[in-house]
């Protein structure tokens, strides 16, 4: 009661004083110093010197101590300053280069408060407090496994189910299998095993990767290509990196470098581990696997006049054709996990487009969409690419890309998730997060990786160090553990030639240390200069594909006419027809004859004044009458209770039949062929347990043709799309004439990531002639 009436003596008081002041207050506007508007132009040119960065002409960066940076790139200047104790990590001293040893502190703190305190799990990011499997294994892989050993460990066992596959996260069309690079945890396991020794994870990794690699042999691999099906490792927004009509179905039937690299990968790794084992016969089958898959990379995705690959190949039913686009991610790796040849590396490396401020994630640029993956500069795949330069001995593509991320963690004082590609601001993208895991590792990754050329073999701990002339005085990286041993580093000299290699003062002959070594040692590298000459693409960040023609047709008079809006004035079209280039055309229409014998495919692309080409545009499939079969489910046969009645948001079929995750699910439908041939089979269906952009709920079932086991039939999520009714992926069979039963039923190894939610409604069946 005392505080309310306090509080009312107190209001009455004001309002008295305030009626007895009739005093007019006048605000002088024009004398007001106006702090000045802080711009990010386009391509601005930054420099980068032993304490500071500087970027045009009113933003810059500084170091006052090993543990404080100022920055003023915002509108206010800020500053980091050293919080979390760092004692136990490796130290970096770079007396003639301070800036660099700040920024090393730096990442250290923020690699610590990435850890959960309760998991002691690595999450992704400040703004992204989950587990995620890519980040946590991307980041192991570039850095992490060497200083976290053990929460290394903590963080990949979180992304193991109780069924011990490894666990795909959330995506498009429901996760797995329209995603499949989950593979991408063996790079990090098998890191944590080198350089720990701990042959109880070896043997607990090796089991969780056969498991999962298992599962993707059966539902994931295109016998006809010999790659492995699956979204974009990373680059997981669709219309961020696809055409906008790519729905979740093509993009899981589309063949990404980043995903094969990654797939290749987790074999190799299978046939390291198994020899390590002792298990001879398996590391014989897995690097035969492995050296397969690396054949089918390098035959199907190579753009042969680009000297570097494609970033995916379009679903099977378009006829194999290629995207333009680089995936600047896979890229690098391709070049590090060993998938091309020494030459091809090195004309990877020297032809992969870059701008001034760092990698783009794919090249050319997508008009019309917001900065993130498009449009947008990921420092941790700045970082990869800068251990594929190393790996091919390119100082040019060292040199850049130890600017590109020196000047954003400086600048930024953080190291951010991304940033924008043109202007290098890390305002502007979709969401941004800051001590961003795997750009923290990315950072480190440039000491331990580069400047130091760290690679942990079979054999040791190798050094290939990599030090641009710009970067002054003599390295030393003290208290970095090899095992059991304790190592003090120091490089003096710069470029990539080893002049000398001592070990605790003695002339050393090798310069890989065996896994053996025990207690503190010191290693005395000096380099010297050598003539390689070596060369980076760097292109204007204005460069965009045109858009992609949104193609219709019809049929007239036993022709097909396609038709196509104009992308823009002047542009040319490539008329594709089942995967080859029939005509380039000025028009906006384009006719031709009816194959009346079997199933035509069609798509579009448009050509710039340039030569630039788009995405392909949507395919059309045309001749559904002589020979195709249309076929509904609910004429099969399947349980009592799965036909349902007046399907929600379906206008292709009357009535559909569901699917449920249950041992006893089951549909069988006959049909008859009037002659042998190759046919494309699919069904159309509806999956509404979640957004086409996210969850886990992706159904997939087995088939099996006339009592044969002839593939995985996929039903992705389709929530939140218009047109809520789509295809299932296609299956290509050789059919003889006559009668056939095609089976569809869930096995064990249908699970999906969900586990209990695997359920979908099928309308008709289609049945298309080809060949």
């Amino acid at each position: 009661m005392l505080k309310k009436n306090v509080k009312s003596i107190f209001l009455a008081f004001l309002l008295l004083v305030l009626s007895c002041n009739t005093t007019k207050v006048t605000i002088d506007t024009k004398n007001i110093v106006k702090r000045p508007k802080k711009e990010y132009p386009v391509g601005e040119e930054f420099k980068i010197l032993p304490n500071m960065v500087i970027q045009g002409s009113d933003k810059k960066a500084w170091v006052i101590s090993p543990t404080e940076i100022r920055s003023t790139y915002y509108k206010n200047e800020k500053s980091w300053k050293l919080q979390e104790s760092i004692e136990d990590k490796p130290k970096l001293k770079a007396p003639g280069f301070p800036l660099l040893e700040a920024l090393y502190n730096m990442a250290l703190e923020e690699s610590k408060l990435d850890i959960l305190k309760d998991s002691m799990a690595f999450m992704a990011g400040e703004k992204w407090k989950g587990v995620w499997t890519r980040d946590i294994s991307y980041s192991i892989h570039l850095a992490l496994a060497m200083i976290y050993p053990e929460v290394s460990k903590t963080s990949l066992e979180a992304k193991v189910n109780n069924n011990g596959v490894i666990i795909q996260d959330t995506g498009t069309g429901g996760s797995w299998p329209i995603s499949t690079d989950r593979v991408v945890w063996a790079l990090a396991a098998w890191e944590v095993y080198k350089v720990t020794g701990d042959n109880l994870w070896l043997e607990y990794s090796y089991n969780i990767i056969e498991r999962s690699v298992l599962r993707d042999n059966k539902t994931s691999f295109d016998k006809k290509t010999g790659l492995f099906k699956g979204e974009s490792s990373f680059m997981d927004w669709r219309e961020q990196s696809y055409p906008k009509w790519m729905g979740p179905t093509e993009i899981g039937e589309s063949k990404s470098i980043s995903t094969n690299v990654a797939h290749y990968s987790s074999r190799k790794i299978l046939s390291l581990m198994a020899k390590e084992l002792g298990l001879k016969d398996e590391a014989v089958s897995w690097e035969y696997e492995a050296n397969k898959l690396k054949s089918s990379i390098n035959s199907n995705l190579w753009l042969e006049e680009k000297g570097y690959f494609s970033s995916f190949m379009y679903p099977n039913i378009m006829g194999g054709v290629l995207s333009k686009k680089t995936d600047s991610l896979g890229e690098s790796l391709a070049v590090i996990q060993g998938v091309v040849s020494d030459n091809r590396a090195t004309e990877l490396v020297e032809n992969l487009p870059v701008v001034e401020f760092g990698v783009p994630s794919l090249h050319p640029q997508i008009k019309g969409i917001r900065p993130y993956h498009n449009r947008g500069i990921w420092p941790f795949v700045t970082a990869y690419f800068t251990w594929a330069g190393s790996k091919t001995k390119n100082m040019e593509v060292v040199d850049y890309g130890l600017k590109s991320l020196t000047r954003a963690s400086a600048l930024f004082l953080s190291n951010y998730e991304n940033m924008v590609y043109d202007n290098g601001h890390n305002s502007g993208t979709e969401i941004n997060s800051s001590r961003q895991l795997w750009s923290v590792a990315g950072y480190l990754s440039l000491i331990y990786r580069d400047l130091f050329g760290m690679e942990w073999t079979s054999a040791g701990l190798e050094f290939n160090p990599m030090v641009p002339s710009w970067i002054e005085g003599e390295l030393n990286l003290s208290n970095f553990r090899l095992r059991e041993a304790v190592l003090d580093i120091s490089i003096s000299g710069h470029g990539s030639k080893v002049k000398s290699f001592n070990l605790d003062g003695e002339t050393y002959l090798s310069n890989t240390l065996p896994y053996d070594l025990i207690g503190d040692h010191t290693v005395e590298i000096i380099l010297e200069s050598d003539e390689i000459n070596s060369k980076i693409n760097v292109v204007n960040s204005g460069i965009e594909s045109p858009g992609v023609p949104q193609l219709k047709y019809s049929i007239e008079d036993n022709k097909v006419v396609l038709k196509w809006r104009p992308v823009s004035e002047g542009y040319k079209y490539g008329i594709f027809k089942n995967g080859e280039l029939t005509k380039i055309v000025e028009d906006l229409t384009y006719t031709d004859n009816l194959d009346s014998d079997k199933t035509s495919i069609y798509s579009v692309l448009a050509y710039s004044e340039n030569g630039i080409e788009s995405g392909y545009s949507n395919y059309v499939v045309t001749n559904y009458s002589g020979g195709s079969l249309t076929i509904p489910v609910e004429s099969g046969k399947y349980l009592d209770d799965r036909l349902v009645k007046n399907p929600r948001s379906s206008r292709t079929f009357d009535n559909y039949i569901a699917i449920r995750n249950s041992k006893d699910d089951r549909v069988e439908l006959d049909f008859e062929v009037g002659k042998k041939g190759l046919y494309l089979i699919r069904f159309d269906y509806i999956n509404n347990n979640g957004h086409v952009s996210t969850e886990n709920k992706c159904a997939i079932r087995s088939a099996e043709l006339d009592g044969e086991f002839v593939g995985k039939f996929i039903f992705p999520q389709r929530g939140g799309l218009n047109k809520k009714v789509g295809y299932s992926n296609s299956i290509e069979l050789l059919l003889d004439s006559g009668k056939h039963s095609l089976a569809l039923f869930y096995a064990n190894d249908d699970q999906n990531m969900n586990i209990e939610i695997n359920n979908a409604e099928l309308g008709n069946l289609y049945i298309l002639p080809i060949e």
